[in-house]
């Protein structure tokens, strides 16, 4: 493996948790917060949804398409699907260690969304550290 740069996304996040099964509505609550992100950190306890996370973030200077470049999710602890400047870049169940291949979808400001699928309670870390790793 090459030697990489990291970057971390810790924050800030903006989420939302919506009610609804087609969007968000006018009941959702928006917060503020970084990752690693614990279900008490804005989550009620009942809730049944799913939590969306934004995260806004800059292309890094000097970044040329030539060179590789993933995202990485130290964990989740429940299924998400992954979205990067409006584009799938995939689904998954509760797993550690997620590295996905971004370089075909960076652009010069960027925007990641993570769309946690959550059900009960629990005080566990739902979403790990999240970082943009550049290939040296």
């Amino acid at each position: 493996m090459p030697d990489r740069h990291s970057i971390r996304l810790r924050g800030p996040w903006w989420g939302k948790t919506c009610l609804a099964q087609d969007g968000l509505g006018s009941d959702d609550k928006a917060f503020k917060t970084t990752v690693p992100f614990r279900w008490h950190d804005q989550i009620p306890d009942d809730f049944i949804g799913t939590v969306g996370m934004i995260r806004k973030f800059n292309g890094s200077a000097g970044l040329s398409e030539a060179r590789e470049v993933w995202l990485t999710i130290a964990s989740l602890a429940v299924p998400a699907e992954l979205l990067l400047n409006g584009s799938t870049i995939g689904a998954f169940k509760a797993q550690s260690d997620i590295e996905i291949p971004v370089s075909s979808y960076l652009m010069p400001f960027n925007e990641l969304q993570i769309l946690l699928s959550v059900s009960g309670s629990s005080s566990e870390i739902l979403l790990g550290d999240v970082a943009i790793e550049i290939a040296q």
